[in-house]
């Protein structure tokens, strides 16, 4: 106990390694790009649009949702003023499962991760 196999140092090390190598490729084939840093923020911007549009289209149906496939349609007469696109989903996980099916969709969802946390965190996985 305590004691940090060799096998996990290999597998460590090798890890390390690899993440080494492919930052030394991107770097020496140029392929790190300044523009996805300076466009960041327009995306996050972009975001924060469909996450308002999908928060107002929650206000109006919170316990049932939407439907799926349904969103684009509501979403059309509740985004922001000024946003650029008609999206078909809130890009967010958890407004695209709300505003599709309902708070029971939502609930389900946090449940399904909560246990898959739980099961996690206290080591309880299937025997191999």
């Amino acid at each position: 106990r305590g004691r940090v196999s060799r096998r996990a140092v290999a597998i460590s090390a090798a890890g390390c390694g690899g993440v080494l190598l492919l930052g030394l490729v991107v770097l020496s084939t140029g392929g790190l790009d300044a523009a996805v840093f300076s466009e960041a923020p327009r995306s996050l911007r972009f975001r924060l649009d469909y996450w308002t549009g999908a928060i107002r289209v929650l206000t109006e149906r919170p316990i049932l949702g939407t439907g799926a496939g349904n969103f684009r349609s509501y979403y059309l007469e509740r985004r922001v003023e000024g946003a650029s696109e008609a999206v078909a989903a809130p890009h967010n996980l958890f407004l695209d499962v709300w505003t599709a099916g309902g708070l029971l969709s939502l609930t389900a969802l946090v449940a399904l991760l909560a246990y898959a946390a739980f099961r996690f965190a206290t080591g309880d996985r299937a025997q191999r």
